[in-house]
C-alpha cells in the first residue's frame, strides 16, 4: 500500500509540473487562477488516478453525479482555501523576482498540492475496505 501512495504522489507532482510548464504566468492575476486551476486538477486526477489505476477500495462512488455531489463538492472550499493560501508565498515570490524564479520552479510546481492531497485524502488512500469488517463477523 505504501507503494501506490509513494506513486500517487510522484504521478501527481509530474502532474502539476506539466501543469507549470505549461501555463507560464506573467501577471499575478494569471498567478492566482493557474495556483487555483492547479490545486483542482491535482484534485480530480488523483481521485481519477486512485480510482481507476489504483482501485483503492474507499474510492467507491460509481456514478460521476455521486463523485461531484460527495467527494469534489464537500471538499471544494477546503482545496480554495488551500489554493489562496498556497497563493501567498508564490505570490510574494513572483512580486519580488518579478517573474519566475528557482523558488516557483520547486514548490510551484506539483509537489506541494500532491503532498496536500495526500495528507487530505490519507484515510480513503490507506484505509481499510469498508467491508472487512463485515466478513469477519461469525454468522
Amino acid at each position: 500500500m505504501i507503494k501506490k501512495v509513494f506513486l500517487l504522489l510522484v504521478m501527481l507532482t509530474i502532474i502539476g509540473q506539466i501543469i507549470y510548464i505549461a501555463w507560464e504566468p506573467d501577471s499575478f492575476e494569471v498567478l492566482i487562477l493557474k495556483t487555483i486551476a492547479t490545486v483542482y486538477m491535482i484534485k480530480i486526477m488523483g481521485d481519477m488516478i486512485a480510482k481507476f489505476v489504483f482501485k483503492l477500495p474507499n474510492y467507491d462512488w460509481v456514478y460521476i453525479r455521486d463523485y461531484i455531489k460527495n467527494n469534489l463538492g464537500s471538499t471544494s472550499a477546503l482545496y480554495f482555501a488551500f489554493a489562496v493560501l498556497w497563493y501567498v508565498p508564490i505570490g510574494l515570490d513572483f512580486y519580488w523576482e518579478k517573474g519566475p524564479s528557482l523558488f516557483m520552479d520547486i514548490w510551484a510546481g506539483g509537489l506541494i498540492p500532491a503532498v496536500f492531497y495526500c495528507i487530505v485524502n490519507l484515510y480513503d488512500i490507506i484505509g481499510e475496505e469498508p467491508n472487512k469488517d463485515r466478513l469477519r463477523r461469525k454468522l
